[in-house]
């Protein structure tokens, strides 16, 4: 669409569903709620249906993109996915030939991720679990290893040995990976300066974030965009 995009008329654009439709699914994936996972995908297939219909080769591009960000709630970040899988799951939607088999295609592969969470579910330790949900859900806030551990109720150390063993990652690094990972979804949604995404997403120094993109991503957030 360079025409509309050179114009700067977005309201030629076409009308992708909201990002609250895979914002649900994403969430209950980094939780390990398989359950919420299922109706949550559910509801992101009705969202995307009337785009399946009006422009399948815009629903798949759409679609593939979620892929990656599911998969890589079970992972430390998406480069940890292996390419022949990513290349499957672009087979998998390239060959769609209705807008039912693309659905049916994304679902199919979605809710083999899930298998694989519901995998991770049972290995993982509850307190972990806790742990990831509560940063989940208060990345954006000033939260740390001593915070956490006071509202899950355990000992500090306890939790700081018992996350980097469960997770090959220390705590701390796990609260800038989901930080990081919420950044790229709004640069990817929506129009926000730099300096205003750092703070919706809980840095409150610039260079904190740049040093945090560049460690997680492998290039500046400016380059990202």
């Amino acid at each position: 669409l360079p025409n509309a995009s050179s114009s700067g008329d977005r309201s030629a654009l076409p009308s992708l569903p909201p990002s609250s439709a895979a914002g649900g699914f994403l969430r209950a994936l980094e939780q390990l709620d398989t359950d919420e996972a299922r109706r949550e995908l559910d509801n992101l297939l009705i969202a995307a249906t009337p785009l399946a219909q009006s422009d399948p080769a815009l629903a798949a591009l759409y679609l593939y993109d979620v892929l990656p960000q599911a998969a890589s709630c079970l992972t430390v970040s998406s480069a940890d996915i292996p390419y022949q899988e990513r290349t499957s799951w672009m087979a998998a939607l390239a060959a769609a030939k209705s807008p039912t088999a693309l659905l049916g295609g994304f679902r199919s592969v979605a809710q083999s991720i899930i298998s694989k969470a519901e995998g991770e579910q049972r290995r993982v330790n509850p307190i972990v679990i806790s742990a990831r949900r509560f940063i989940d859900e208060h990345h954006d806030e000033q939260v740390s290893l001593s915070r956490v551990a006071g509202e899950i109720g355990v000992a500090r150390n306890y939790l700081s040995s018992l996350f980097r063993r469960e997770c090959d990652q220390t705590l701390t690094d796990y609260i800038h990976t989901v930080r990081i990972d919420r950044a790229r979804a709004l640069l990817r949604t929506s129009q926000l300066p730099l300096a205003e995404v750092s703070k919706r997403v809980g840095y409150r120094n610039y260079r904190h974030f740049y040093r945090s993109f560049m460690k997680i991503c492998g290039v500046a957030p400016t380059a990202y965009l």
